[in-house]
């Protein structure tokens, strides 16, 4: 059985159709990349997922069980966690990075406001080992680079118990190597049976972690690849012509100019 199932979704906003008779699956520990240009309807599944949005028709189950959340909180609490690309949201300046990792808990009362510092730092370093991760505890989080905040946002999504971890464009402000060290972080996750989704514009990202590929065009469904995933006719698929056209295209464009 599959972990999330998503089945003959649509959603508009106004008379924009965003979203189509669209679908999706994933298992538990699979890696599974959604594709699509600007516009293509990535981020409102996104949005559906984590309980920001309703959709208009279709259903989505989890664990075989209907799932509908109310908010992201609620998306956390059944087991699917976001991580935006803007990293800001999972902390405050002049908070340390303990007090970060332990923010949700103190939003949602699972532990008390004010705590002795070496409570919290124990806390925090429970969430941090349980991930597998190592950060500066005392640390003001306005320090932390992009690399580090992804993985405070992972651990709190881990300390959550996530079964899905939804990953949008995490590597759009990191370097080769930050990147290569969440590939680490991912390839980790799946191995212990947590699913991914992975949202990104980088296709080395893709390759390195997809275990399947779903492309979506116009807020419908048009392709689906399964590793090794052949880049080049996915991208065909997803810009709905052939790449020799475009280089084609490209050419005509400079000789005319």
């Amino acid at each position: 059985m599959s972990l999330l199932v998503a089945e003959h979704v649509s959603h508009a906003f106004g008379s924009t159709k965003a979203l189509t008779d669209s679908h999706l699956s994933i298992e538990a520990g699979e890696v599974v990349a959604l594709m699509g240009a600007n516009g293509a309807g990535k981020s409102t599944l996104v949005k559906i997922l984590s309980g920001v949005i309703r959709p208009d028709a279709g259903r989505v189950t989890l664990n075989g069980k209907p799932y509908a959340p109310e908010s992201p909180a609620d998306a956390a609490t059944r087991g699917v966690v976001t991580v935006h690309q803007s990293t800001d949201v999972v902390g405050i300046p002049g908070l340390t990075v303990a007090d970060a990792l332990l923010l949700q808990h103190y939003v949602e009362k699972r532990s008390p406001f004010f705590l002795s510092r070496a409570s919290v730092r124990r806390q925090a370093r429970r969430v941090l080992d349980e991930a597998g991760f190592h950060l500066p505890l005392d640390r003001d989080f306005a320090e932390l680079g992009a690399a580090d905040r992804q993985m405070e946002a992972i651990a709190r999504a881990l300390s959550n118990k996530a079964e899905l971890l939804i990953l949008d464009e995490p590597t759009a402000s990191l370097s080769m190597q930050e990147a290569s060290r969440l590939y680490d972080i991912v390839r980790g996750l799946k191995a212990r049976g947590i699913a991914v989704l992975y949202i990104s514009h980088r296709t080395a990202d893709l390759a390195a972690l997809a275990d399947r590929v779903v492309i979506l065009r116009g807020g419908r469904n048009v392709g689906a690849f399964s590793r090794p995933v052949d880049f080049d006719a996915a991208i065909e698929t997803m810009i709905g012509r052939p790449l020799s056209a475009r280089s084609e295209e490209h050419t005509s464009e400079l000789q005319s100019h």
